[in-house]
C-alpha cells in the first residue's frame, strides 16, 4: 500500500476514535442525566457540528419559546447558539427571539439579542496571606500558574436519547480534554436534570476539571517562565508550598451593558424582557480529591470580580474585552487538591426558573462575535 495513503488512513482511523467519548466517561456523564417536564420551557433541534478545536451547535425552538406563547395574530420564534474554541477558551452563547404581529391592514415585527461570553484563561496557584477566603489579586501570594489558552485539547461528543412527556429528544456532550485543564459541556433539546441541577433547552452546563496541576511530570515549567515573569507565560510548573490552594479566572464578557455581579451564584442584569432570563450561574461548592484514589469531599467556592480588564496580569482577551468584561476569580478551599470539579451553567430560560444575567444588543452583534470567537 502506497505509504501517503496508509498514513492517511491510519490519521483518519485515530481521529475516528478519538472523536466521541470513552464508555466509561460517556456512562458516568449520562447517568447523571434526568429528563424533566417541558413545562413553561420550550424544546429545540440542534443542528451541531465539531471541529479539531471546538465545537458549534444552533437550536431552534420546535414548540413555542422560552418567552412563552404568541398572542393571537401573531408569530414567534426564537433560536440560540452555543461555540466554544480551544484556541481562545471563548465559550460564546447568543438568544434571539422574534416576534411578527399582523393586524387587520399591517403587519409590524420585532427581534430581541442577548449575549454573553464566558473565556477561562487560567489555573491560579495561590497562599492564602490576606485574611479573606478567595485568591484576592494583589493581595494574596501567587505561587504559580497555567496559562489555559496554551494548552493543547482534544475534542470528542456524544448524544443519547432520553424521553419526556412529548417523546424522544437528545442530550448532546461535547468533552475538551487536557491531562491538566478539561470542559465537558451539556447541551440538550429538551429540559432535564443534570446531577440535579435543572437545567433549560437553551441552556449548557459545563464540568470544568482541574487533575494533575501539583504533578510536575504533567504541569512542567515552561522555558524562563516563572512567578516573577512580567506576562503570563505557559506554565510556572506547581510550587512545593505545603499551603498551596488553586482558583480559576476568567473573563466575562458582555455588550457594553451595566450589570450587577452577586458574587454568590450569578450575574443578573434586567431589562424590558421579564419573560425571558440569560444568564451565567454557578453553585458555591465544587469537588474535590486530596489524593487520586480519595473520595470527593465538597469545599467551598468563592468568588470575586475585577471590572478593570485592559492591563490585568489574568485577561488573556487579545482586545476582544475591551470596556465590557470582568475578571471573575473562582477560589477553592482545598489544600494541594489532586482533582478539583465545578459545574458553572449558562444559557436561557423562562424567567420563572432561571436567574442570571440577562444583556440586550442588536443581532448583528451576536453574528460579529460568533465570527470573531470562531476565527481568534
Amino acid at each position: 500500500m502506497n505509504k501517503l495513503l496508509f498514513t492517511f488512513l491510519a490519521t483518519l482511523l485515530l481521529v475516528t476514535l478519538a472523536s466521541a467519548l470513552t464508555q466509561q466517561e460517556a456512562d458516568a456523564a449520562f447517568g447523571a442525566v434526568v429528563s424533566a417536564s417541558l413545562g413553561d420551557d420550550a424544546a429545540r433541534t440542534y443542528l451541531k457540528l465539531k471541529t479539531l478545536t471546538g465545537f458549534l451547535a444552533i437550536g431552534v425552538s420546535i414548540n413555542g419559546t422560552v418567552a412563552g406563547a404568541a398572542n393571537s395574530g401573531s408569530f414567534q420564534s426564537d433560536s440560540t447558539v452555543f461555540t466554544f474554541d480551544s484556541n481562545t477558551m471563548n465559550y460564546l452563547f447568543a438568544y434571539s427571539k422574534t416576534k411578527l404581529d399582523f393586524g387587520s391592514f399591517s403587519a409590524s415585527a420585532s427581534a430581541n439579542a442577548y449575549f454573553l461570553n464566558y473565556r477561562p484563561t487560567a489555573i491560579i496557584e495561590y497562599k492564602e496571606t490576606n485574611g479573606e477566603q478567595g485568591f484576592q489579586f494583589g493581595k494574596d501570594t501567587i505561587l504559580g500558574w497555567v496559562r489555559l489558552d496554551k494548552l493543547k485539547y482534544t475534542v470528542s461528543d456524544e448524544s443519547q436519547s432520553f424521553n419526556n412527556e412529548k417523546g424522544a429528544f437528545k442530550v448532546n456532550i461535547y468533552e475538551v480534554k487536557n491531562d491538566i485543564f478539561s470542559m465537558m459541556f451539556y447541551i440538550t433539546e429538551a429540559p432535564v436534570s443534570v446531577a440535579g441541577n435543572d437545567l433549560s433547552a437553551g441552556q449548557s452546563k459545563i464540568d470544568i476539571s482541574i487533575n494533575n496541576y501539583y504533578d510536575s511530570n504533567i504541569n512542567k515549567k515552561s522555558l524562563l517562565c516563572d512567578v516573577t515573569s512580567k506576562t503570563i507565560c505557559s506554565s510556572t510548573g506547581p510550587s512545593s508550598d505545603p499551603e498551596s490552594r488553586l482558583a480559576v479566572s476568567a473573563l466575562f464578557i458582555n455588550a457594553n451593558a451595566n450589570f450587577d455581579l452577586n458574587t454568590q451564584g450569578d450575574i443578573n442584569v434586567k431589562t424590558s424582557d421579564d419573560n425571558i432570563s440569560v444568564g451565567f450561574n454557578w453553585i458555591g461548592h465544587a469537588d474535590v480529591k486530596a489524593t487520586a484514589t480519595d473520595k470527593s469531599v465538597a469545599a467551598t467556592v468563592s468568588t470575586n470580580s475585577n471590572s478593570t480588564v485592559n492591563g490585568n496580569f489574568f485577561a488573556t482577551a487579545n482586545g476582544f474585552a475591551e470596556g465590557s468584561a470582568q475578571i471573575l476569580i473562582h477560589s477553592f478551599d482545598a489544600v494541594r487538591p489532586n482533582s478539583v470539579v465545578w459545574d458553572p451553567s449558562m444559557g436561557a430560560g423562562p424567567s420563572s426558573n432561571n436567574s442570571g444575567l440577562k444583556v440586550a444588543i442588536p443581532t448583528l452583534m451576536i453574528i460579529i462575535s460568533v465570527l470573531v470567537a470562531l476565527l481568534f
